[in-house]
């Protein structure tokens, strides 16, 4: 299990896990997390823009939307 919610855990915990398979530096790792957190914040931005796209419109057109939450967990641990 990964912990995303902190970042300075999840860059250790993925140093742990590819390091010995991939010899990646401490560097390369960092550089790699912070890319990846830069483009789970693009794709969060770009669902927030589509869904307020979405809302402008149903305001626009009168009309009734139904708003689903989740949360793409595919695994729950035990």
């Amino acid at each position: 299990m990964l912990n995303f919610a902190d970042r300075n855990v999840f860059a250790h915990q993925m140093l742990q896990a590819w390091q010995p398979i991939l010899g990646l530096s401490q560097e390369e790792n960092d550089r790699a997390v912070e890319v990846g957190y830069k483009a789970l914040a693009d794709c969060e931005n770009n669902i927030r823009r589509k869904a307020r796209q979405v809302l402008d419109q149903l305001e626009r057109e009168d009309r009734i939307g139904i708003v689903m939450l989740g949360r793409p967990i595919t695994m729950i641990p035990d």
